[in-house]
């Protein structure tokens, strides 16, 4: 008790504290959505038609991923420092020039992905095939709605950003398949595509419109300019990073659908997607900690950022650990909320639960890296791991499927959280753990 009482005299704690609560109330409405949306699609789908779906939504996130570039990253990153700089042509270049880029990335990434299923089906028939057709449209409209997020965000407009992506997109998927549900009648994997391209066309509009009126009339009526070299060398490795973190999350969705079956995929995304509610806390908590890191690293204070480090660690691990016990004694009943067939996902359910854990034992590691200007560090840890998460894959799904999957995924995971923990102490000499 006289730990905590002095932990919260702490006014960076305090302030840490602050933040975290504001953080959490946005973050967990969308999260009991989209969670809710994702057990109504599974039982509304059956297993093998929310397999599809998974499998295709993967590819088009994947795909957006990639599209992005990194310029999320860079807009929340220079649009605020050109605006204090008072480079206005600038804010209106980067923004002209990302949407260009992210345009023309998104159409020929999705290009590529429907020329190549339909090489791999063998016909345009093919109903898997035709799903993937979706991706034309879904993928550059997805990065445009991510990209206009992050702009927003850029200009302080933070919960009329997240509000139409992390609510309105899967509310009103959740809304029109909820109807299908209770009315007992039959849904595809396309009509699920085709209510998700429509929901996609309604938040762009509201985010176009709300990017139009908050950006100023001085920077609209500016003359563009464009520093292309700078924004590159500055966005690809943020944007490497997040898309690694993302494909060795989910290859082993990509994986099991090209080498099992579309059930399988359903059956290890329920899996999937309930583990992540271990970290949930974790990834509020570090995206209102990464501005702070950044600040104290420049400022050289090792003391405070080390004291802070510890604090958030433990509260991560407070704050995960009666989930991760709730799902090691109860999984196989939170499973059956998606539908009796996804139980079969309760051994990689526990898998994943143990690399989960060691991921909030050291969670904090990577952003500290990237906050303390060591991407090119976390670039590499995770390239190999995504060389090791491939190897794992192709091993161990031919014979074990969700469960060669989920072991590929847990031990790539510890390797790089391990990796990151190892790096943070050599480069920094930061304990980024709650010992």
């Amino acid at each position: 008790m006289s730990l905590l009482k002095k932990l919260l005299k702490d006014k960076d704690i305090t302030s840490l504290l602050r933040g975290l609560s504001a953080g959490f109330l946005v973050k967990i409405s969308a999260l009991g959505i989209g969670f809710g949306v994702q057990i109504v699609l599974a039982r509304t789908l059956g297993v093998e038609e929310y397999g599809i779906y998974v499998y295709v939504m993967t590819f088009v996130i994947t795909l957006v991923k990639i599209s992005m570039l990194g310029s999320d990253v860079g807009a929340v990153r220079f649009i605020p420092k050109y605006q204090v700089e008072e480079k206005f042509s600038a804010v209106k270049g980067f923004i002209f020039r990302s949407t260009q880029v992210i345009l023309l990335l998104s159409v020929l990434a999705a290009t590529g992905l429907v020329g190549y299923m339909f090489w791999d089906y063998g016909s345009s028939a093919h109903p898997i095939f035709l799903c993937f057709l979706f991706t034309l449209v879904l993928v550059p409209l997805r990065a445009v709605v991510n990209y206009m997020g992050a702009v927003l965000r850029a200009f302080g407009k933070v919960v009329i950003a997240l509000g139409p992506i992390t609510v309105f997109i899967p509310g009103i998927l959740g809304l029109v398949v909820s109807i299908f549900y209770f009315l007992d009648q039959p849904l595809s994997a396309r009509n699920a595509l085709f209510i998700q391209v429509g929901a996609c066309i309604v938040v762009l509009v509201v985010l176009l419109i709300s990017v139009w009126r908050t950006v100023p009339g001085h920077i609209k009526s500016t003359v563009p300019t464009y520093e292309n070299k700078v924004w590159l060398l500055t966005c690809i490795p943020f944007g490497l990073n997040l898309f690694f973190v993302f494909l060795n999350q989910q290859l082993g969705i990509l994986l099991l659908g090209s080498m099992a079956d579309m059930t399988q995929v359903g059956i290890y995304n329920a899996a999937n997607k309930i583990v992540g509610l271990i970290v949930f806390g974790q990834s509020v908590i570090n995206l209102i900690l990464a501005p702070k890191m950044s600040e104290l690293y420049t400022k050289g204070d090792m003391k405070q950022l080390q004291k802070n480090i510890h604090f958030v660690t433990r509260l991560n691990v407070a704050v995960s650990s009666p989930i991760v016990l709730l799902l090691i004694f109860f999984g196989d009943y939170v499973l059956f909320l998606y539908g009796e067939e996804f139980t079969e996902a309760f051994v990689p359910l526990i898998i994943l639960c143990s690399s989960y854990f060691v991921a909030i034992l050291t969670g904090t590691a990577g952003w500290l890296l990237n906050m303390t200007g060591n991407q090119n560090t976390t670039i590499k840890i995770m390239s190999a791991a995504l060389i090791l998460n491939v190897i794992l894959n192709f091993s161990l799904i031919p014979s074990y499927g969700t469960i060669g999957a989920a072991i590929s995924a847990a031990v790539t995971s510890i390797f790089w959280n391990s990796s990151f923990y190892l790096f943070v102490w050599l480069k920094l000499r930061i304990r980024a753990s709650i010992f």
